[in-house]
């Protein structure tokens, strides 16, 4: 919950104190290296958590490590490359500002590959109390900076801010897990071994990237007024700040899956209903148990949104600038009630062989879904449409996931 807060304070240190053209500026340019640095993700911490779920072995693990740290760099170079030509579709055009958002966002995507190990270790709280501290630090300098310091806001202060405290999660996760991640000589046998899974995935995140974010940017680009993309910013803010809790707890909870998967385990709930009711094939039970905790979970997110997110928006927003963002966010809710099923799903399928040929398969139909749905929609019915969008994507997602995970399952015998 405290990283909820967290994101929700930063949130509302931007809505108050950025005016409204750089509030927009801000929005898109976010928009913009995210999608960039979905696409240069090649689905690395996945592949990290794969191999440090599915072995123990220690050199193994730290020859892939390397391995993926080689990687991870050169796509920092890729992107830096990218930016020089295509900065502009940011809709900003300093440069400067786009580069340097890009790198900080970057000291993320390396911290995430620590994530991945905490993950598969079953430590995910390892990552979210580092992740919380240094986010806390990074709040209290932008809050302190206003107040105590007289510092003029700008987008500016607030990229200096955010960077001083990935810099610090990113250190802290370093010391943390260094026996878990220490330097050894990278194994390109073990990426060759990895080329075509690396290739599905980097496909996958680029197809993603075609979708996940470009909601805000066909915003902007369609011409509605700033203050409508901040407001779909600010209720998609509650939205996003909602599935930090999913999203902390539902990859090593995946892993976890997986173990017992692999060594045939049900609850002894489940083998007493076995028991009686010999006539339901196990791995049914099996899954079954795992979609009601992750449904769980999203009927817990789901109620949060609707009962305190018009709190949270009023609070994020107390000048009430953007008021389009009451209208948004019950279609977010429904989209964060079906969420964590998805993941958890997702991340099971993965750990199969072929896993990440279906996460290819699905995410080319989820694209094309998405894709038509917000040009459909959002110039019909502006930011409503855009949420609209995001609920109808993830449910059919959700459909597209459960016929994946009867297929890589179907021939398992899953005994009490």
């Amino acid at each position: 919950m405290g990283a909820v807060l967290i994101s929700i304070l930063t949130a509302r240190w931007a809505t108050v104190y950025l005016s409204v053209s750089d509030l927009a500026e801000y929005n898109t340019i976010i928009a913009y290296t995210t999608i960039l640095l979905t696409i240069l993700n090649f689905g690395l911490p996945d592949l990290i958590q794969k191999v440090y779920t599915n072995s123990e072995e220690k050199n193994q693990r730290y020859q892939t490590w390397t391995a993926m740290l080689i990687l991870r760099f050169i796509s920092f170079l890729f992107g830096i490359f990218i930016i020089l030509f295509t900065y502009r579709f940011s809709g900003s055009e300093d440069i400067a500002l786009v580069a340097s958002f890009f790198t900080v966002q970057f000291i993320l995507i390396i911290d995430l590959h620590y994530r991945s190990v905490c993950d598969a270790g079953g430590r995910s709280w390892q990552f979210s109390l580092a992740d919380l501290f240094a986010k806390v630090l990074a709040v209290l300098a932008l809050y302190s900076g206003i107040f105590w310091l007289g510092l003029e806001s700008s987008v500016w202060f607030l990229l200096t801010c955010l960077a001083a405290g990935y810099t610090l999660s990113l250190v802290i996760d370093i010391v943390w897990q260094y026996h878990d991640t220490k330097l050894a000589k990278p194994s390109f046998e073990i990426v060759r071994i990895q080329f075509w899974p690396i290739i599905l995935l980097s496909v996958s995140n680029i197809m993603f990237a075609a979708y996940s974010t470009t909601d805000k940017l066909i915003i902007s680009w369609l011409g509605l007024p700033d203050a409508a993309l901040n407001g779909y910013v600010n209720a998609y803010k509650i939205f996003e700040s909602a599935l930090i809790i999913p999203g902390v707890a539902i990859p090593m909870l995946a892993s976890f899956m997986k173990k017992r998967y692999d060594t045939k385990i049900i609850s002894s709930l489940s083998s007493a209903f076995l028991e009686s009711k010999k006539i339901i094939p196990y791995r049914f039970v099996f899954l079954l148990e795992w979609w009601i905790i992750s449904g769980s979970i999203g009927l817990f997110l789901f109620s949060g949104i609707m009962i305190m997110g018009p709190i949270l928006i009023s609070f994020i927003d107390p000048n009430n600038l953007y008021p389009k963002a009451y209208e948004a966010l019950p279609w977010l809710a429904l989209a964060a009630l079906i969420n964590p099923i998805v993941v958890m799903m997702a991340r099971f399928t993965l750990f199969f062989k072929n896993g990440e040929k279906l996460e290819l398969t699905g995410t080319f139909i989820i694209m094309i879904i998405a894709l038509t749905s917000y040009l459909i929609l959002i110039p019909r019915y502006g930011i409503v449409g855009a949420a609209i969008s995001t609920a109808l994507t993830i449910f059919i997602d959700l459909i597209i996931k459960l016929f994946f995970i009867n297929l890589v399952t179907k021939d398992s015998k899953i005994t009490a």
